[in-house]
């Protein structure tokens, strides 16, 4: 049986109860007052230490007692077999060492007994101390959830994306005469035709692009001598210009329909042509 607790132990029993209703009661506020906390743990580990010998004691009572058990003689020639069953704990070996951890103890069958002690302490961890994993594993699943989507995304629209039919590469300045100087394109924004690079041509469209305008990077269709469609973006920006155009002109979609639509894209130092079956389904769009 316990011994009676004087006024000092049930004043510590009294204020145990009450911090352990603070923090696990139905109103439990104690997340906020780390001075409670701190003397919620100590007062539970005060406990724990008055528990430990009640329940050492009553395992050297209930230890068996040493004997001797027969066995048969062996055969001439072989080993002698040890008789002996291990001896149990004594008193001594379950008494606490200096430094306050328990000596582990043996059950009769002389497996040792490992001491819960700190499973126990792990399931009475306070509960604001265990929330705190929370938010990490929570923060992971979302991660990890973005990066499957994003992978996803990457997978589906690189499958759906059409590839261009051509590679337009630069062909140096065009030529001198290839516009008139009162094109209205040059006009408007104060170029000539040196300020331009020609990149071939796709049937009788003629690419070029230039980057004489400050911060931009434009791309130009010339039909017949005439810049007939002048796009602009900025430098980190794929420029992008469509044209419509008789189809008996121009090569057939790789399905081999004869369609008008023709998109040409520019990024890095290359024009990307594409062929789509109907008008607005283009690369970039």
């Amino acid at each position: 049986m316990d011994a009676p607790q004087g006024p000092a132990d049930s004043e510590q029993g009294e204020e145990l109860q009450r911090l352990r209703r603070r923090a696990y009661g139905p109103n439990a506020d104690i997340g906020g007052d780390a001075a409670a906390q701190a003397r919620l743990s100590e007062l539970e580990a005060a406990q724990r230490r008055e528990r430990a010998p009640v329940v050492d004691a009553a395992a050297v009572l209930l230890a068996p007692v040493s004997e001797r058990v027969p066995v048969a003689e062996p055969l001439e020639g072989s080993r002698r077999a040890s008789t002996s069953v291990p001896h149990p704990v004594g008193t001594a070996s379950a008494e606490h060492e200096p430094d306050g951890g328990s000596v582990a103890e043996q059950d009769p069958a002389g497996v040792p007994i490992v001491d819960s002690e700190p499973i126990d302490k792990a399931r009475s961890e306070p509960w604001w101390r265990r929330r705190r994993l929370l938010p990490w594993a929570l923060a992971a699943v979302a991660v990890l959830a973005a990066a499957i989507g994003i992978g996803v995304f990457f997978v589906v629209d690189g499958s759906n994306r059409p590839e261009p039919v051509a590679h337009l590469t630069s062909q140096g300045q065009p030529g001198s005469g290839s516009i008139p100087v009162d094109d209205d394109v040059p006009v408007r924004y104060d170029l000539t035709v040196a300020d331009f690079v020609s990149y071939g041509s796709y049937g009788p469209l003629h690419i070029w692009s230039t980057t004489k305008l400050e911060n931009k990077r434009c791309i130009a269709v010339v039909v017949e001598n005439h810049i007939s469609v002048f796009e602009c973006t900025a430098p980190s920006v794929d420029t992008i210009a469509d044209y419509n155009i008789e189809p008996n002109l121009i090569p057939p979609a790789p399905s081999g329909e004869l369609t008008p639509y023709v998109r040409f894209v520019l990024h890095d130092d290359v024009v990307d042509v594409y062929r789509p079956k109907e008008e607005g389904e283009f690369y970039g769009s």
